[in-house]
């Protein structure tokens, strides 16, 4: 469990008409030098515009934002994605109740909850929250009297890694005893005094000519004297080779269920699609003819499509499926969570080569791949794969477009379709 200088973690004893175990104490310092994350949109959500901020303007409010708003499963079988989910009710962290599970948003607005700070000095502030265990993001926000706003603040006493100038989008911590926590907690969360192998961002020579960055892991005790097989793995829109190995937390995950005899070990391999804006016809044959080659001519792999698996989050599922219908045949094990696909047409696909690998989809119940009416949702998806006669498994998960549901989605592929 994650500490720092600006975050106190207590087991909550003193407040029972609140349900969360855990008492965390934010505490942030505006006089600080801190940094302001880049900002990314979902689909349909447009950014307003910036507003020159006054001279003399000065602090009115300092706010606490991240994964913490709560659902009731049973009250979200409306959710419809970009319709109308007024009438789901979100809970703040002090409404939370056992049962209930969070989002890295609030559902009904599309974005996350505001938490009020309380000054304690003329700049510092903090904030208490009993929340249950799991791995949240968080930053703050500063909110002026000229009306003007400093947005998702990085925590400067938790900066999170970067890899030169890529990172995500704000600091995380983690609250639980991973040897009591259920599945998939207990594999999301760090044993102590263990070790979760080896990670390395390298560069590579991508298929138009630069040079762009991977992230490698791999599994504790790894030898050249063996040979191992891959997963690749695509981030989401705005993001980058880092997303996965920070807040997917793929190293603990994957080490965890290597332990826990729930996979096989393999070499993780991540990369940064959006330099190619997500173009297809760059993004996946830069993968089959510079990653997978750069890979296999410096690491003990095993060729051939039966020991490649390749999976991804939202534009990631996507290009997952684009990658099973232009190039079915290059990876034996595919993993889309959280994202269907533009073409639909069944003409455009090859079934008999689908049919013989193993293809493993999931969203989120209150997610916005799920079943919204652009498309391009995960449910859209498998009504072509259901006309192609192309087996499939499909799980809905409890969450909306976020990563407590992707790093599920990741354990459930690796537990139950890897390597079967």
């Amino acid at each position: 469990m994650s500490e720092y200088s600006s975050i106190q973690i207590e087991k909550n004893t003193t407040h029972p008409e609140w349900n969360g175990e855990w008492l965390v104490t934010f505490t942030f310092d505006t006089s600080s030098e801190y940094t302001v994350a880049e900002e990314h949109f979902p689909p349909g959500v447009t950014p307003e515009p910036k507003k020159e901020p006054a001279p003399d303007r000065k602090i009115e409010k300092v706010f606490l934002k991240g994964s913490f708003q709560f659902y009731k499963r049973e009250e979200t079988e409306s959710y419809t994605a970009f319709g109308d989910n007024s009438g789901i009710p979100t809970y703040d962290a002090y409404s939370y109740r056992k049962g209930m599970f969070g989002t890295g948003s609030d559902v009904t607005a599309g974005k996350e909850l505001t938490y009020e700070m309380n000054p304690v000095s003329e700049s510092v502030y903090t904030l208490t929250l009993p929340l249950p265990s799991g791995i949240y993001g968080y930053s703050f926000s500063i909110l002026y009297t000229d009306g003007t706003m400093d947005k998702t603040i990085y925590d400067p006493e938790n900066m999170p890694l970067k890899n030169g100038g890529h990172t995500i989008g704000q600091s995380e911590f983690d609250l639980g005893d991973p040897d009591r926590e259920p599945v998939p907690l207990r594999y999301e969360l760090k044993q102590p005094g263990t070790s979760c192998g080896t990670l390395r961002f390298e560069s590579y020579t991508a298929i138009d000519g630069t040079t762009q960055p991977l992230g490698i892991w791999l599994p504790e005790g790894y030898t050249p004297d063996r040979t191992y097989r891959t997963i690749y793995v695509s981030h989401g829109g705005g993001g980058n080779e880092v997303d996965w190995m920070i807040s997917g937390r793929l190293p603990v995950i994957m080490q965890n269920l290597i332990r826990a005899g729930e996979t096989e070990e393999a070499i993780l391999i991540t990369m940064d699609n959006t330099w190619f804006n997500w173009d297809e016809t760059r993004t996946l044959p830069n993968v089959l003819e510079c990653i997978i080659p750069y890979v296999e001519s410096y690491y003990s792999v095993l060729p051939g499509y039966e020991n490649r698996a390749f999976c991804g989050l939202s534009m990631g599922s996507m290009t997952t499926n684009n990658m099973m219908k232009i190039y079915p045949g290059e990876f034996g094990y595919y993993g889309g969570f959280s994202g269907g696909i533009q073409d639909l047409d069944p003409a455009h696909y090859q079934p008999e080569v689908l049919r013989t690998r193993k293809i493993y989809e999931t969203c989120g119940c209150v997610d916005i791949a799920y079943n919204n009416s652009r498309g391009i949702s995960t449910l859209d998806y498998l009504k072509v794969l259901d006309t192609l006669e192309v087996p499939y498994t499909f799980e809905l998960l409890d969450g909306s477009h976020d990563w407590g549901v992707w790093r599920e989605s990741f354990i459930r592929f690796a537990e139950k379709i890897l390597w079967k």
